[in-house]
């Protein structure tokens, strides 16, 4: 007779799809392409996030340390270029926002990148 192991939903936040461990086949797959899409990415001090930026950054935080996307009351964990530096965007005040993981990475999807 062999012990069986019961099922578990599957890894990934929000997949309801039963497994024995791990992630279902569909979230396995999408982990793999975006490590694909990692080993391809330029490492983030050759993005120009070097020493330079973590100061701006720090200064950022401090100056607002809340989420600025509106209605989030969650604290701020990320500086975002309101314009990506890829598209002419400067590290300039004026054109940073603090943000909440959450509401960076939806702006990130929204843009494309990844």
């Amino acid at each position: 007779m062999t012990a069986h192991r019961p099922r578990r939903y599957c890894n990934h936040p929000g997949c309801n799809t039963l497994v024995f461990y791990g992630r279902c086949p569909t979230h396995t797959k999408q982990q793999a392409q975006q490590a694909r899409n990692d080993d391809d990415r330029e490492s983030a001090h050759k993005r120009g996030y070097d020493r330079a930026w973590r100061a701006i950054a720090d200064a950022q935080r401090i100056e607002e340390p809340w989420c600025e996307a509106p209605g989030c009351d969650a604290m701020a964990a990320v500086v975002d270029h309101i314009v990506p530096i890829s598209k002419g965007g400067t590290n300039r005040a004026d054109n940073l926002q603090s943000l909440c993981h959450k509401h960076h990475n939806a702006k990130t999807r929204k843009e494309g990148k990844r």
